[in-house]
């Protein structure tokens, strides 16, 4: 509130009309860099009734070697996004990029529209090309006990509420997998030149 000093000379009013002007201009660039999660949600921020949007998490529920070689692998991974939104999210493609025990195993594209629904998951299948599935060998516990740990970063295309953006994620976690998988690997890597 501005007020008025009795006495206070030529400019009181207006020095603390300039003065609150300030203060204002910086809370407002405050606000814009403490709202850097906000451009995660690309300028969706809020829902209608003033819930903060969160992206959908990304988690891997199991990848399917196929044509599997040394040098070139194809893969199908199986992947699960889930909406702790109250509101549907509409994705329309994205980027997922995946590491398997700490090796960067590329990017799948996602090219088709996916709904969440709120508060619920969706499990759809992604093509993975892999050129680097000889570092993926070297961890004996992928052949041993099929232990896969695995990190994946999303880049989501998506609508809420009728507003389009783009929503970006994380997570990590692991997965097993199935005997035929690691009989697999463990064929390849034993058809391997050794050095």
């Amino acid at each position: 509130m501005v007020r008025a000093v009795p006495g206070g000379g030529r400019g009181s009013v207006a020095g603390g009309a300039r003065a609150i002007r300030c203060v204002s201009s910086a809370a407002a660039l405050v606000a814009v860099f403490l709202c850097g999660s906000c451009r995660s949600a690309g300028g969706l921020g809020l829902c209608r009734d003033g819930t903060p949007l969160s992206s959908p998490t990304p988690g891997i529920v199991m990848v399917r070697f196929e044509n599997l070689t040394r040098f070139h692998t194809s893969a199908v991974l199986t992947l699960r996004l889930r909406n702790g939104n109250g509101v549907p999210v509409t994705i329309d493609g994205g980027v997922f990029g995946i590491t398997l025990n700490g090796v960067d195993m590329g990017r799948a594209l996602m090219g088709r529209r996916v709904i969440l629904e709120g508060e619920q998951d969706v499990v759809f299948d992604l093509p993975l090309r892999i050129c680097n599935i000889g570092l993926l060998l070297n961890h004996s516990t992928v052949t041993e006990s099929g232990r896969v740990d695995y990190g994946i970063q999303a880049t989501l295309y998506a609508m809420v509420e009728s507003r389009r953006g783009m929503l970006t994620s994380a997570s990590s976690g692991h997965f097993v997998l199935p005997e035929d998988q690691r009989s697999a690997l463990a064929a390849v890597g034993a058809a391997a030149p050794r050095s």
